[in-house]
């Protein structure tokens, strides 16, 4: 590959990661700023490993083509020598080891929440404890062994400080460049300590991820079935409703005069949205782990394979693969962003982007159910078995007591759409809200 293709890749590279690593030292300091900081919810415990480890992975990607020892082959930045390169190859792949585990670390997190309505105090006791232990000692054993091996070493033009062997390719093509003096298990390692440890990841959030919607879903039929009877009391009242952008149903009319059918549904379109919108967040942060990583596989394959023009994989990833940190900011601040984007439309969005971030970035954790709360709806008429149908998907709270129902933080909107349920007609309302007085 001529050296300009080099040039032009690993400029790509460098300012991908260099924004990366840039967003993910945005959500730390996020994460710290905000009430309760690392102390307030296991959520942005597991949020902060990943953003540690983007860091370090983004340094490593960001160091290595001026770590690489001077004498390297086409080498356009090499500055340094074999003990830099060991160090910026040991950040590279302790850092990178950490992406993938705590982005499944999250759909686990997900799924154990929401299906099997573990609190959060007892997911800390008894899960969380586990999932840093493993993480750290997997990451710092595979680094540390690939490092003794003398493992660490310049890849072509000197791009990255990373397990290969030295002289490169040594180890597949013996015969035309003779035996490796450094690194000759380098390819072995890589694969054990970084490639299938994300390989296993992805796999976890397919299946975290699949349970959970199918689980949403068999409920949201379940609730469906329930209530079909109950919700032809709708036709026989004339209260009125209104639904928020965020997806909160709440009356207008006086409570008492509204039939049970009445909540039920409300209740019901609660459900649907809140349940929807812990399977969005998971979704898409295995969506930004699959975009960050798809090319580095891709590659792996190809050279595994015996290919030898790999230059477009070379590209994509240098362009993908550091930008991890970006899309978990994007991630990790779209509930936020969302809601006040609907609360202002005419602002850019990049405008709710930076408000969300100077304000701490504070945003509904997760789905903490409390129908009084959320529903607005009194359930003091309502028997036992009754609730049981309205609620059929529970979590414990973090006192330990059981509540039924679905609930985030309010939020304040400014557009909501009220209909009259025995007219079908629409009327529109708006309210104005200081930006700076939003749940921070």
């Amino acid at each position: 590959m001529p050296n300009n293709f080099f040039y032009n890749a690993q400029v790509c590279r460098l300012s991908a990661a260099s924004l990366s690593c840039l967003a993910s030292i945005t959500i730390a300091i996020m994460i710290l700023r905000s009430d309760g900081g690392l102390a307030s919810s296991p959520y942005r415990r597991i949020i902060f490993g990943l953003s540690i480890g983007d860091i370090l992975q983004s340094l490593g990607i960001f160091l290595g083509p001026f770590a690489s020892p001077i004498d390297t082959p086409n080498a356009l930045w090499a500055e340094g020598n074999l003990h830099s390169c060991d160090a910026a190859g040991f950040i590279l792949v302790f850092g990178g080891s950490m992406v993938p585990l705590y982005t499944f670390s999250l759909s686990l997190y997900f799924l154990l929440r929401v299906k099997y309505r573990m609190s959060r105090a007892d997911f800390a006791k008894r899960v969380e404890w586990i999932i840093h232990t493993m993480i750290i000692s997997f990451c710092l054993i595979g680094s540390g062994i690939i490092l003794v091996t003398g493992s660490f070493n310049a890849t072509r033009a000197g791009s990255l400080c990373a397990p290969v062997a030295y002289p490169l390719d040594c180890d597949t093509q013996t015969d035309l460049i003779g035996e490796c003096t450094r690194g000759r298990n380098a390819l072995i390692f890589f694969i054990v300590f970084y490639y299938l440890p994300s390989f296993l990841s992805f796999i976890g959030m397919i299946v975290c991820l699949g349970t959970l919607t199918q689980y949403v879903y068999a409920q949201e039929a379940k609730l469906r079935k329930a209530t079909s009877a109950q919700n032809q009391d709708l036709t026989k009242s004339c209260c009125r409703w209104t639904k928020h952008r965020s997806g909160i149903v709440e009356d207008n009319d006086n409570e008492e005069l509204c039939p049970q059918g009445q909540r039920i549904r409300r209740a019901r379109e609660n459900l649907r949205s809140f349940s929807r919108e812990t399977l969005v967040q998971s979704g898409l942060y295995m969506f930004a782990f699959l975009t960050t990583y798809s090319f580095l596989f891709i590659w792996l394959f190809m050279s595994l394979s015996g290919a030898e023009d790999q230059r477009w994989t070379f590209l994509a990833i240098s362009v993908t693969w550091p930008l991890g940190g970006l899309f978990n900011i994007l991630v990790y601040t779209r509930p936020k962003v969302a809601v006040l984007k609907a609360s202002y439309p005419t602002y850019p969005w990049i405008l709710m982007l930076f408000t969300v971030v100077m304000a701490g970035g504070e945003v509904p954790d997760e789905i903490d159910l409390n129908p009084q709360e959320i529903l607005s709806v009194d359930l003091s008429g309502v028997d036992a078995e009754e609730q049981a149908v309205v609620f059929p998907v529970s979590l414990p709270s973090d006192d330990g007591k059981e509540q039924k129902g679905w609930s985030v933080q309010p939020q304040d909107t400014t557009d909501e759409s009220t209909r009259d349920t025995c007219t079908g007609n629409m009327t529109r309302s708006a309210s104005h809200h200081d930006m700076n007085t939003m749940d921070q």
